[in-house]
């Protein structure tokens, strides 16, 4: 058998070779402008695309207290008055045992001058003379009474400086460790005053000052204090005159109710819708907080209960006033009928009659425009 020659061979080979790149030469081209016009095809689509379809906003309903505590700084005002004594005689000022900011009782020792004391005892009318063994009047009877409430003196209040009230006025010096004055009680020896026990709010004269005439020893907080909060126009609406508030004591984490006793205008202040509100205690005794460190905390909610809540957005009215929400569901939107409690901060609390409102479902609060 004679097999084919090597000349018929590479001929035919030859003839595969240009076949098969006459085939590549047609089909790049055409491939390249297959996906080039696919590639086209999709930017078209892109750009000529029409925008997704109007869909609804939802929103959850929820369970819980609508509205918001509201928290000022404030500031505690002791009202202050002055405590004078007179001296018929210039007398040195040797020392002075309470400080700023301490308590007053009756009996307290308040001054020491030429070496004898000056007491202050409770009382509406102050000592313009000195009292004596035998003298008589509402001035004794007011000594009577307020060595009577200190323990010193136990008999009748009748106004007649007997014995048993020249013993009491003995008592009083010697027990505080001062010679009891033979002449009785002195002028500028004791000091009466309306309202103790109350706190120093300022001590006036030096130690080592000369003091004649009437002097204004200290000045003492016997009112009862105010708490102020200074507000702007932009919460003129928060306060209203009779509410109730909440004071708290930073130092202390003491909270205390006050109510507002009146609005005025800030003093010293530049702005003219500068306010200043003062709350008054509710019955307890906060003069003994710190008057920097405290603040006051306005309760916004109209409930302290917890109540469905929904957006403002997602409640409706009908023509009939009938006010309603639009659950969404698997078959699509249903109206519940509710009835509107209160609203703050852009939440609306509902109550539902028939229950089909529950935390956790779903309300149409908009539409989305799809854009």
């Amino acid at each position: 058998m004679v097999g084919p020659s090597r000349s018929g061979f590479w001929w035919r080979r030859g003839i595969r070779r240009v076949v098969v790149g006459l085939v590549v030469l047609v089909l790049v081209p055409l491939v390249a402008y297959r996906v080039g016009r696919r590639a086209a095809t999709l930017e078209e689509s892109v750009l000529n695309a029409s925008p997704p379809a109007a869909g609804e906003i939802l929103a959850g309903v929820e369970e819980k207290v609508v509205g918001s505590l509201e928290v000022f700084r404030g500031l505690l005002v002791l009202p202050d008055e002055p405590l004078s004594v007179s001296f018929s005689d210039p007398v040195v000022l040797m020392s002075v045992p309470v400080g700023v900011g301490e308590m007053l009782g009756e009996g307290s020792v308040l001054a020491v001058v030429d070496d004898r004391p000056v007491f202050v005892l409770g009382g509406e009318f102050p000592l313009i003379h000195g009292l004596v063994r035998g003298d008589t009047g509402t001035m004794v009877s007011q000594l009577q009474a307020a060595l009577g409430r200190v323990g010193l003196y136990g008999g009748d209040v009748d106004g007649r400086y007997g014995y048993s009230t020249k013993r009491a006025v003995r008592a009083l010096f010697e027990d505080a460790g001062f010679d009891a004055p033979d002449a009785g009680v002195p002028v500028g020896s004791v000091v009466f005053v309306d309202g103790l026990p109350a706190r120093v709010a300022s001590v006036g004269p030096a130690v080592g000052d000369v003091l004649e005439g009437e002097v204004e020893l200290m000045r003492l907080s016997t009112g009862d204090p105010t708490v102020e909060v200074s507000f702007g126009g932009d919460d003129a609406d928060i306060f209203e005159v009779g509410m109730s508030a909440t004071l708290t004591d930073l130092a202390t984490g003491a909270e205390y109710d006050v109510v507002l006793d009146e609005i005025v205008d800030a003093v010293g202040s530049d702005l003219p819708d500068r306010k200043t509100a003062r709350f008054r205690s509710a019955g307890a005794d906060i003069s003994g907080v710190d008057p920097t460190d405290i603040t006051v905390t306005v309760d916004l909610r109209p409930s302290d209960t917890p109540s469905l809540v929904v957006p403002a957005t997602g409640v409706y009215a009908d023509a009939g006033g009938s006010t309603y929400v639009l659950k969404a569901t698997g078959d699509g939107d249903e109206r519940v009928m509710v009835e509107v409690l209160f609203s703050g901060d852009g939440d609306v609390a509902i109550s539902v009659p028939d229950g089909s409102l529950q935390p956790g479902d779903k309300v149409v609060v908009g539409v989305a425009d799809g854009g």
